[in-house]
C-alpha cells in the first residue's frame, strides 16, 4: 500500500508546530502514527515528556485528553495531517514532508 503524502503551506506548518503540545503530538505521530496510535498511548507519551512543572497538571491525563480532543487534534485534522477515529480512539498521521522538516528543526533547535 502506497503512503499518501499531504502538502500544506509553510504558514500552516508554522502555526501547527508553534504549540509545544501539538509539536510533541506530531513528533510522536511522525515516528509511530501512520498505522494509528491509541489516544491513551499518545497521552502517556506526552505526559512523560512534559516539564516537571506541568506533570502535576496532567497527572491523570484527563486534562490533556480534553485538550487533545477539543483543541489540538481538531486543528491537526483541519489541516489534513491527522485523522481521529472517535469510536476506536485512534489517531492516524498522514505523511506531510514540510511539516516533518519543521518539527524536526524546531525539536532540534528549540526543545
Amino acid at each position: 500500500m502506497a503512503t499518501e503524502t499531504h502538502v500544506i503551506s509553510t504558514e500552516r506548518a508554522l502555526e501547527l508546530a508553534t504549540d509545544r503540545t501539538r509539536r510533541r503530538v506530531l513528533q510522536y505521530l511522525i515516528e509511530n502514527g501512520e498505522t494509528g496510535v491509541r489516544l491513551e498511548e499518545l497521552i502517556d507519551v506526552i505526559v512523560g515528556g512534559r516539564p516537571a512543572s506541568d506533570r502535576a497538571r496532567y497527572a491523570n491525563g484527563e486534562q490533556l485528553g480534553i485538550e487533545l480532543l477539543h483543541v489540538h487534534l481538531p486543528k491537526l485534522a483541519e489541516a489534513g495531517v491527522v485523522d481521529y477515529d472517535v469510536r476506536s480512539a485512534t489517531v492516524r498521521y498522514y505523511v506531510t514532508p514540510r511539516l516533518e522538516k519543521l518539527v524536526r528543526f524546531v525539536g532540534d533547535e528549540l526543545p
